[in-house]
Order: structure tokens, then sequence, then C-alpha cells
């Protein structure tokens, strides 16, 4: 039982009105429809109209209408535009539609652009509803489609949904405390907590790979800076640490190399890149300050 099945039990019944108070808003009909049923907010038919969609060329293999070889039990299209096609083991088809995202007026036009023969009333106030509120139910052919009015059933349901949702998250916790099986949201988490955010459009295996990759890389020291640039932007460079000549009373000798510091050029916190011919510097930058110690200042980058 879902948390709607659940949450519908306990309205006291002298106080509340638990009917679902169903309205008809359409029937479904279509030739060779053999049944339909609605589950989580998919409509889904059982169709036996082949010769009108498919070409049995012998030896148990089938063409769409496009001459593409179908497997039985894998996604086709079969002419059909607004839902996903399967071909069943026993030679029908199943059409399913999610209609999670329309109004019944929306799903009553894909199906009558699929072929499906559709009867309403064009009055039917049920027609600008989101679909949402039709039953989970099953039929056949030209029987009613019937969806929900109660007022109490609105409620209960919104609340089921964020409910239902809730205990996959929750039955889904021990994974995604995990970041090898974590997904979606709460590996952007997992990125957050670490310091890499998700890129646009970057899928969660790209993603892990790179929080790995950067969290558990070598840092901080000038050959773990210019590999880090070298991984990530493919540009090679070197990187100028400047305590190297930094005079010192203890080894320094006066007519050696060695300058006083003015932390500008010459310091023991400074750092700079330099490249062998012209590079865009952005991307190096960021990868520079990203890996370097704290506390380290960055020169602007040189050509030499």
């Amino acid at each position: 039982m879902n948390s709607f099945g659940k949450l519908i039990k306990y309205p006291h019944r002298a106080v509340f009105d638990t009917s679902a108070n169903k309205m008809q808003a359409f029937t479904l009909g279509r030739e060779g429809l053999i049944s339909w049923q609605i589950t989580e907010y998919v409509l889904s038919v059982i169709t036996e109209d082949l010769n009108a969609l498919f070409l049995d060329v012998g030896g148990g293999v089938l063409l769409d209408a496009e001459g593409v070889l179908i497997n039985i039990g894998s996604p086709i299209s079969a002419g059909i535009t607004g839902g996903t096609v399967t071909l069943n083991n026993d030679g029908s088809i199943t059409i399913n539609y999610d209609f999670s995202g329309l109004t019944i007026t929306e799903l009553i036009a894909l199906l009558i652009a699929d072929g499906f023969t559709i009867s309403y009333q064009v009055d039917n106030e049920l027609l600008a509803l989101r679909a949402f509120v039709l039953l989970e139910q099953s039929g056949i052919a030209n029987d009613g489609v019937f969806a929900y009015t109660s007022l109490l059933w609105v409620i209960l349901k919104s609340y089921a949904v964020e409910t239902d949702v809730a205990r996959l998250e929750t039955l889904n916790c021990l994974s995604q405390m995990d970041m090898n099986t974590a997904a979606g949201v709460w590996l952007d988490v997992w990125g957050q907590i670490l310091g890499e955010d998700r890129l646009a459009g970057q899928l969660d295996a790209a993603y892990v790979a790179n929080i790995k990759k950067n969290v558990f890389r070598q840092r901080l020291n000038k050959y773990a800076i210019e590999l880090a640039v070298l991984e990530d932007t493919g540009k090679v460079i070197e990187i100028e640490e400047f305590y190297i000549n930094l005079f010192r009373l203890d080894i320094s000798r006066l007519s050696s190399n060695s300058r006083f510091g003015d932390g500008k050029t010459v310091g023991a916190f400074l750092i700079r890149a330099v490249s062998s011919i012209v590079i865009d510097w952005t991307d190096v930058m960021a990868v520079i300050h990203k890996n370097r110690s704290a506390g380290i200042v960055v020169l602007p980058p040189i050509v030499r």
C-alpha cells in the first residue's frame, strides 16, 4: 500500500467523506485494444493490432514501419509518437504514456494522435485539470477513464507524493552515504563537502571520478601543481619558486645571486607560472589557485 492508501484510512468517517467522488473524464478505444490500466501516473495500453504497426517477414522477424528490426521486449516506435512502445512475447504490444506533466486535455491529444478513439464531453470541467487526478484503474476497449474530484483526496494525494519520495530516499540513505554509490543531489552534497562542484551537464559517473581525482591528487608542491595543470587543461607550464634566491644569513654569500625578500618578486611564499608559448591563462590560474598551499601568493604569469 502506498502512502495515500494509508492516509485515506484515518480521517473520521463521521466528519470526512473519504470517497473519491469520481467522474468520467473520457472513454478509451482502439481497434485491437485488449486492455489498459493506470498505475503510478502511467497509462499502459495493451493492443494486438500488429498488422498496422509491423511487418512480419517470417522466421520470427518483425520490422517496424521504418524497416528497423524489432527485438521482443525492447522499446520501439512503430508510428507511435506520444507513448513508448514495447513488443510483448505473446505478439501484443504495450504502449505506455507517462502523463505526470500533462493535463487531461494534453493526454487526450496524444492518444488521438496515436490512433485511439476518445469520447468525452467538450464542456467537461475535468479536462483542464492535471492528469494527476486520474484514478488508478483498469479496463478494456471503450471503458470509461475516471478521475477523482474530492478535495480531501487532492490534499492527501499531495502529502502522499512527498511522503513516498521521503520513504524512497530513506531506503536509499545508506547508498547515498557512500560516495561510490551516491547519486543525483546526494552526490552533489559529497562534491560540496569535498570542494568539487559538478560541471554543467556532467553525469554522475564522470562527476564521482572527478571528485576522486581532485581529492586524492598530490598538491601544494611545484611538481604536483604542474601535473595538475597538465591533467586538467592539457597545457605545459613551469612553476617558479622565489624562495630559492632568498638571502639567508646562515648559507648565503654576499657575492651570490641571493637577494633580500621584498614581498613582490622575492620571498618565501611567492610562486609564478611560466610558459614557453602564448596561452590562455584563465583555466591554468584556476588550477594553480586550487592546488597551492594556503598563504602562497601567485604572481602574474609570464611567457619566456
